[in-house]
């Protein structure tokens, strides 16, 4: 079984959210109701979408490294 790192686990909780999201929109003709739910969506929205960049940089960051052919990927090498 694989190993969940942050990414996958904030992409799969903005996933279901884009999820959850059009499904109130397109069954609801008034989604959201209220400015203030207008602004609850969009802050979930934001904290979401920030939160999946940020753990994306940071597992890179932890992650690299760790495969062996990880070396020779990310070797670049420039003839002058």
């Amino acid at each position: 079984m694989p190993e969940l790192n942050a990414f996958d686990i904030m992409g799969f909780g903005l996933a279901l959210w884009g999820v959850v999201i059009g499904a109130l929109g397109l069954s609801r003709q008034q989604f959201p109701a209220s400015r203030a739910g207008e602004a609850l969506v969009a802050t979930i929205s934001v904290v979401l979408v920030a939160g999946a960049i940020a753990s994306a940089i940071i597992t890179s960051i932890h992650e690299e490294g760790t495969e062996p052919d990880d070396k020779a990927a990310s070797t670049l090498q420039v003839d002058h």
